[in-house]
């Protein structure tokens, strides 16, 4: 029988701490480059001797002199044994302790198990174990990083993110989609470390929502017990895992890549949208069959009735079953009106791109551009008020094939790489279709590739180099050409012998061989030493020409 593994799921974040108050998650050792003061973090691991179910560790800190206050919040798991230097913060939410010392130290017990929640939070064997060691750091009076460096005293260990394994460990890695993935295995066996591995590359393959899921796991045997818990996941893969093992891994997976924020009354989409994909993917891959996955993601009325709070406009009318529902019968209104080729999937990824938290009329704008057309009365309807919205019958779940949803002639799946707007067959309005762009070279995010004024499609038709601001060399931009009226095209529009930018220069007319009308060209003019914008130059009553003895 293969042996089955936990999977944690974890986000790696650089460090960086400046002003007051400005709290960040440990778990990187910042290497300082390009700052003139470092925090100096040192841990030390021991698995408490005797006692099963607990880690002792201890930090040392060594504060730069332009550091005023440095202050450490701690997990819940963690209690403080021994403070040197460290006081403690009254604080109703955080274990906090702040130091002004120089040199300070914390000894901390880590509990592996925590009875103030269902399950275990981490694991361990004899041979290992995993503990979660996430702290937040607030720095006074200073701009600075933290340098981290662990130390294991019982054997080796390594830190990945805000969880420590202790022990013997390996590691596997593998690429997907271009991006390189990087798991650690506790008791080194990566057999079944590679079964999560398959389950999270077909999850890859069918979910395009634009979010960069976690890089970074650990793979841990489900012979030491735990579960998905708080903001770390752990989910059992393996042949004896429990019948949820693969639904909670892809649920970690589907909700790491849901990277944006939600603001007040937006709060039940995420979750919703991420119990919605997991039990799709699963249904997918073929572990979930069709009525599983349908009882899986409806509600009844009856249901919604119970929790039903009084529906405002700030916060919509979605409690119990009811916003799973809705997310499924949203994903089969959104391929109705696009005749299959847009999805829930692709409103998500329009989320995923913005920067801000997303409020209500955030989501009903990237509901509207994935439709193509304003659904806010199906919104209203069903998600602002009690309403329940019927799912249709069949398999409206099954992911869109990489399709080309605006007809621009790039496939989506290109376009969602960075390419060009994926619901817009002509991303910058510039005349041309982003298939031509593609073809040309151009960017189809910039009107104007070239930066010389004269967008993409003009220059298409014009017959100028949308890449080159001077087709032609003369050193004139083609969009002051065309606006001079002379040809981008030409480095000697009236080929009078002058290229276009030496009439820019002295005044003549780029389009009249003989600007001041007096017989000789602008160039011959200049070889004579006459004005070439001056039929009599010396202003004695005879033209130009005529005194040089040339006749038009």
């Amino acid at each position: 029988m293969r042996s089955s593994v936990l999977l944690v799921g974890l986000v790696v974040a650089s460090l960086v701490v400046s002003g007051v108050a400005v709290g960040a998650p440990d778990g990187t050792v910042d290497d300082g480059a390009g700052s003139t003061t470092a925090v100096t973090e040192t841990r030390t691991y021991d698995r408490t001797p005797g006692r099963s179910e607990h880690v002792r560790l201890t930090l040392d800190y060594d504060l730069p002199a332009d550091v005023d206050a440095f202050t450490v919040s701690l997990p819940h798991e963690t209690t403080v044994v021994a403070a040197t230097g460290f006081e403690r913060v009254v604080d109703d939410y955080r274990d906090r302790w702040r130091t002004t010392a120089g040199d300070a130290r914390l000894v901390l017990d880590v509990a592996l198990r925590d009875d103030s929640y269902e399950h275990s939070t981490f694991v361990e064997s004899d041979d290992w174990a995993v503990a979660n060691t996430r702290f937040f750091y607030d720095v006074e009076g200073a701009t600075t990083t933290v340098r981290t460096e662990s130390r294991f005293l019982s054997g080796s260990g390594t830190v990945v993110g805000g969880v420590t394994v202790l022990g013997a460990y390996d590691r596997v890695s593998w690429e997907m989609e271009g991006r390189e993935y990087r798991a650690v295995v506790p008791g080194g066996d990566t057999a079944a470390a590679q079964e999560a591995r398959s389950l999270l590359t077909d999850a890859e393959a069918l979910l395009a929502t634009g979010g960069e899921a976690p890089t970074e796991f650990v793979f841990v045997p489900a012979d030491g017990a735990g579960v998905y818990i708080v903001d770390v996941v752990a989910a059992q893969v393996g042949d004896d895992a429990s019948d949820t093992a693969d639904t909670d891994l892809l649920y970690a997976y589907v909700s790491g890549s849901e990277r944006f924020r939600t603001a007040d009354g937006m709060d039940w989409f995420h979750p919703a949208v991420s119990t919605y994909y997991q039990h799709g993917l699963r249904h997918h891959l073929g572990e979930e069959s069709d009525e599983t996955f349908r009882e899986s993601v409806q509600t009844t009325q009856r249901e919604v009735d119970r929790y039903r709070p009084k529906p405002t406009v700030d916060q919509p009318g979605m409690a119990g079953g009811k916003p799973l529902h809705v997310v499924a019968a949203l994903d089969a209104e959104i391929r109705g009106r696009t005749d299959g080729t847009r999805t829930l999937q692709d409103v998500v990824w329009v989320l995923n791109g913005q920067d801000s938290t997303v409020d209500y009329a955030d989501f009903a704008d990237a509901v509207e551009r994935v439709a193509g057309e304003s659904m806010d009365g199906w919104l209203d309807r069903y998600v602002r008020h009690e309403n329940m919205p019927a799912l249709p019958s069949g398999d409206w779940h099954t992911p869109p094939e990489n399709g080309d949803g605006d007809g621009d002639g790039v496939s989506d799946e290109t376009e969602k790489a960075g390419f060009a707007d994926p619901f817009v067959a002509d991303t910058d309005g510039d005349g041309l279709l982003d298939e031509t762009e593609y073809d040309l070279g151009t960017d189809p995010r910039d009107l104007d590739s070239d930066g010389d004024l004269f967008a993409d499609g003009e220059e298409q038709e014009a017959g100028t180099d949308p890449l080159a601001a001077d087709t032609d060399g003369d050193g004139l931009d083609d969009w002051s050409e065309v606006d001079g009226e002379s040809d981008p095209l030409l480095e000697d529009t009236d080929g009078d012998g002058l290229t276009d930018q030496e009439e820019r220069r002295l005044g003549t007319d780029a389009t009249e061989r003989d600007t001041d009308g007096d017989g000789l060209l602008d160039a011959v003019e200049l070889v004579f030493g006459t004005d070439p914008t001056d039929p009599d130059s010396d202003g004695d009553g005879t033209v130009d020409g005529a005194v040089l003895g040339i006749d038009g």
